[in-house]
């Protein structure tokens, strides 16, 4: 005897195949296009200084104490991050992440994870690994 599939999982199949393609590669070049122009947008309001930042937020990356990660956080949507390490800056935004907060442009990542920072940093990019200083009432 031939298994069965019900009229409602083929219906249930097609529709779903249907679905995947729509937009196709326009639908992902126009999110990306929505995206990037909501990027610009935080970018400017960022520069313009028309926007509180949270922070700033301090990591100390070795053991030397003038190498740190300041880290200043924006409540904008896309949210975004202003990371300032040994002379230079990098505007982020945030991206998914399975646990803790993770910020990318282009190779540069910040990624916090249970106070811990993991940063990706330079052309060749570098990974570093900082933590916030110890609590001077501790």
């Amino acid at each position: 005897m031939e298994p069965r599939t019900s009229r409602n999982a083929v219906l249930a199949i097609a529709l779903l195949l249907s679905l995947a393609g729509c937009g196709g590669d326009e639908g992902v070049a126009e999110a990306a296009a929505e995206n990037s122009q909501e990027q610009e947008s935080v970018a400017a309001a960022i520069r313009s200084g028309r926007l509180t930042p949270l922070g700033p937020f301090f990591f100390n990356c070795s053991e030397d104490p003038g190498d740190r990660l300041v880290a200043s956080f924006y409540a904008t949507e896309p949210a975004a991050m202003v990371a300032e390490y040994r002379g230079e800056e990098a505007l982020l935004f945030q991206t998914i992440s399975g646990s803790g907060a993770r910020y990318v442009s282009g190779s540069t990542s910040f990624w916090e994870h249970q106070g811990e920072v993991t940063l990706e940093w330079g052309d060749p990019p570098a990974t570093y690994i900082c933590a916030a200083p110890p609590d001077p009432g501790q």
